[in-house]
């Protein structure tokens, strides 16, 4: 069973003047970082995917509360507010 975490700043920085951006590492549950995650905030049809580090970032995001999602290579997904 793989496990993971998604990790996300929420101080959401302002890049327009109405939308922001979130970022974060998703790790596997020994605190690894997971690489080609896919990050996506479905209502909005927005993803990105993790990079070596796995770290992640979506930029233009409408100010509000927002899903996100987080799926590894095994399709096993975690979702956070």
């Amino acid at each position: 069973m793989s496990t993971f975490s998604l990790l996300a700043s929420f101080g959401m920085r302002a890049i327009h003047a109405q939308t922001a951006r979130v970022s974060g590492v998703v790790r596997d549950s020994a605190g690894m970082p997971l690489q080609n995650a896919e990050v996506a905030i479905v209502q909005l049809l927005k993803s990105t995917r993790t990079d070596k580090n796995g770290e992640y970032r979506v930029e233009k995001i409408p100010y509000g509360t927002q899903l996100l999602t987080a799926k590894d290579w095994d399709l096993r997904s975690r979702t956070i507010r």
